[in-house]
């Protein structure tokens, strides 16, 4: 019997060993949920999430802060182990209105103050619900005075975030199309950065550089109207700030 009763033991202790490996293998990946504008949105195609994570995003061009708020309460519903948002503050979007139903004007006290109790009720849902908040800073835009509203959104957000533990600001996105803090047209090409995706001389642009959207988004022509507002040529930037925007979410500083 007791010659028995060890081989009993020894079998158990051999199945748990051997199930252990099968049991860690159907854990679920971690999800990470992203909310942002055409920023975001533009540089969709350059974002894979790393082993172990799923990504979903939910991104569209002129998205405000109140938008994404609408998208919260399903993304919470599904426990995200991590919650993006990013935003240049984008005031044409139906919601940023006043009380008369007419559009924030850009960088005014009501503007200010719709994207400050925007951002606050995003970051104090996400946080009641036990959720990382990652705020993720738009990069500089080269028009006023639009990049004026963004650095004072920049600095509400921080301000924020202060006062919730599971909420951080990630700089890591923008870095990526600035030189030293600077907006920047042009950087040095990436390796594997080729001439026929628009690196001349070692250097290939990061930010749109013509027309009415110069300086506002990452392709290089400009977003179109058609194609579903996806740049229609290689775009750095948006490889950039993409990718980025992954690292910011996937991994702590």
């Amino acid at each position: 019997m007791g010659r028995a009763r060890g081989g009993v033991v020894l079998l158990i202790a051999v199945l748990s060993a051997w199930m252990l490996p099968a049991c860690g293998s159907t854990k679920h990946p971690k999800l990470a949920v992203l909310f942002g504008d055409s920023l975001t949105a533009e540089s969709k195609w350059a974002m894979h999430a790393p082993a172990g994570w799923t990504l979903q995003v939910h991104a569209f061009g002129g998205a405000g802060v109140c938008d994404m708020l609408r998208g919260l309460p399903n993304a919470l519903a599904q426990h995200p182990a991590v919650l993006g948002i990013e935003t240049a503050g984008d005031s044409v979007t139906p919601c940023m209105k006043d009380r008369n139903g007419t559009l924030l004007k850009l960088d005014s006290a009501g503007y200010l103050a719709k994207i400050t109790h925007d951002l606050d009720t995003f970051f104090a849902e996400a946080s009641r619900a036990g959720v990382k908040v990652v705020d993720i800073e738009a990069p500089p835009i080269h028009k006023e005075p639009w990049n004026t509203a963004l650095l004072r959104i920049n600095a509400v957000a921080e301000r924020l975030a202060s006062r919730y533990p599971r909420v951080t600001i990630d700089t890591r996105p923008r870095d990526q199309v600035l030189n030293n803090g600077t907006y920047v047209a042009y950087m040095s090409c990436l390796p594997g950065e080729t001439a026929a995706q628009g690196c001349v001389n070692g250097r290939i642009a990061v930010r749109t550089i013509q027309g009415l959207q110069r300086g506002l988004h990452l392709c290089p022509l400009g977003l179109p109207p058609i194609h579903g507002g996806r740049c229609t040529i290689y775009s750095s930037g948006e490889h950039r700030f993409g990718t980025a925007e992954v690292e910011a979410l996937t991994t702590t500083r």
